[in-house]
């Protein structure tokens, strides 16, 4: 039996298990203790945190041993500057999600179980090895009964179920980590995770894949040198993705490329006016193009493949993105820091002189250096380095397109060494900028914005006359909602409620005093023969209890 096959709580005791014969490897724990997350992470982040040298290496290597909802998180942090210091980045920039393949017999039983027939009813042959393999599912060349080459893409078993109990354990961490150290909760981390969850499901989704790679294929349907595989929709379900195969040549083929008769200048100038519209004027784009994911082939044409990982961002972000890169190439201080902050959000006080110092040290040093000493992925770490410094964080999208880029940028100089970004963006962007600011384009902006008035006043008398209304039939309900103040509300009540109590109080203990100058020496006696008349004592008593009552 597997752990996937057992029930809920019982497959959470078993990965919690795997988890920390995996941390006592790096004596984060005890062998013979249990696992306490709180400790662990103490142990990672605290003062016995091991030194900052070797402490990336350290963490990547533990959440490789972790598998793959740890790998696919910790990929995705590497994205997240906000949250990780730089040194802890470039580690994570690292992980690979390589597993050792799925035999066969594993494979048969799901493509069957997908398709509801025997696989050779299917296909009329099945390649026994794979294509490639990774943590989310391997691919297998195949050629369907009607003829059609193809790939098949396999996801691998019971990969929900292991996700849901990752994701479950995290969160119970995150919890925990956050009620020991309070301060944690400024990085807010139910959101952290609700975000992570929704990009892994939908990478797990084949459906979601195959809509993407369909709508990607007619965005491109009238360039002749793109090629996004076709998707054979009888045959695909949500665990199972058949589509046609494209040959081709990857980066690390670039020894054969002369027998293809490729030419590499003109290979990066595509892929990059190729990657330059899909971010630019589709708004959707492929974000992890990482070698496997991209075919070079005959004529110099380029096929992109896998689309599990697809962003994408409306005009409005994607205007601030053209300011942000513009103003990086050619050096436009207050148009990178307006471009910057209009986007971000600071996690608390800006000094804006020296965030201004800041940056214009990182445009001089994009803008200064030749294309040999300034790349991309520098770039994108100098940016990391810029918001953890001063704690601001930005939309995922905005970090996932430098990330996006810099893939981008590495697999072309593999190909090109000269290869140099900003001369191939760079009068790009400026056309789009000068277009943006044309008679015809400030035109359309301000017609546009005449319009939005025009409704406004068109709807105004009908929506005074409703609200009127409601306030005549005394309908109108206001609500004020400030979570902010709630703890200072309970903090006057509970004032308010002791003061009431001593009040009260004091005035028992006055009154008893009166009476007992008036009885003498006999008050004790006389107070106990008369004590059913001095209910009022009592109610003094629970007054003092409320009085010394802790909120």
């Amino acid at each position: 039996m597997t752990i996937y096959e057992l029930p809920s709580q019982i497959r959470k005791v078993r990965r919690l298990t795997e988890m920390a014969s995996i941390l006592a490897k790096y004596e984060l724990i005890s062998a013979s203790k249990k696992l306490n997350p709180v400790r662990v992470i103490s142990r990672l982040l605290g003062r016995d945190a091991p030194p900052v040298r070797v402490r990336g290496r350290i963490y990547r290597e533990i959440i490789e041993g972790l598998g793959t909802t740890y790998i696919k998180f910790g990929q995705w942090l590497s994205v997240r500057p906000e949250f990780v210091p730089p040194d802890i980045i470039e580690e994570f920039e690292k992980l690979q999600d390589r597993l050792p393949p799925m035999r066969f017999g594993v494979i048969k039983r799901i493509i069957e179980r997908e398709t509801e027939k025997p696989l050779g009813n299917t296909f009329s042959h099945f390649d026994l090895e794979p294509l490639s393999t990774a943590s989310i599912a391997q691919v297998h060349l195949a050629i369907l009964r009607t003829g059609e080459t193809v790939a098949v893409k396999v996801q691998r078993p019971n990969l929900k179920k292991l996700i849901d109990v990752d994701l479950e354990i995290l969160e119970s961490v995150a919890r925990r980590a956050v009620k020991r150290w309070p301060h944690l909760a400024v990085h807010r981390f139910d959101e952290l995770l609700f975000a992570f969850k929704s990009t892994l499901m939908d990478e797990i989704s084949f459906s979601n894949e195959a809509n993407n790679q369909m709508r990607m294929a007619k965005l491109f349907e009238d360039t002749p040198w793109i090629r996004v595989p076709s998707v054979y929709t009888d045959y695909s379900t949500e665990r199972l993705l058949v589509m046609e195969y494209l040959p081709g040549l990857k980066s690390a083929q670039k020894d054969q490329f002369a027998d293809w008769e490729l030419n590499p200048k003109l290979l990066t100038g595509r892929l990059a006016d190729a990657m330059f519209r899909q971010i630019f004027e589709f708004g959707f784009f492929q974000s992890d193009p990482h070698p496997g994911n991209i075919l070079f082939m005959k004529n110099n044409g380029i096929g992109f493949v896998d689309f599990g990982i697809i962003d994408s961002f409306d005009r409005a972000l994607r205007e601030k993105l053209i300011e942000w890169i513009y103003a990086s190439v050619y050096r436009d201080v207050d148009l990178f820091v307006h471009a910057f902050l209009e986007v971000s959000k600071p996690l608390g006080a800006i000094d804006m002189i020296q965030f201004r110092n800041d940056v214009i040290r990182y445009l001089d040093e994009v803008h200064f250096q030749s294309a040999s000493r300034i790349s991309f992925a520098r770039l994108f770490r100098m940016t990391n380095r810029l918001q953890y410094k001063h704690r601001i964080t930005s939309p995922p999208t905005f970090i996932s397109i430098f990330k996006t880029i810099s893939t981008l940028e590495g697999l072309a100089r593999r190909i090109d060494p000269e290869f140099d970004w900003r001369l191939q963006w760079g009068p790009k962007l400026r056309v789009i900028l000068e277009k943006r600011f044309s008679p015809e384009a400030i035109g359309e902006k301000y017609w546009n914005i005449v319009k939005d008035y025009d409704s406004l006043l068109a709807e105004y008398p009908d929506d005074f006359r409703q609200i009127v209304k409601r306030i005549k039939d005394a309908k109108l309900t206001i609500e004020l909602n400030m979570p902010e103040l709630g703890e200072h509300v309970r903090e006057i009540k509970q004032a308010l409620l002791k003061l009431a109590s001593a009040l009260v109080t004091s005035s028992v203990i006055f009154g008893l005093f009166l009476i007992g100058r008036g009885q003498g020496p006999d008050f004790p006696r006389w107070l106990l023969y008369n004590l059913q008349n001095f209910w009022w004592v009592i109610l003094a008593l629970l007054m003092v209890v409320l009085y010394f009552r802790r909120p």
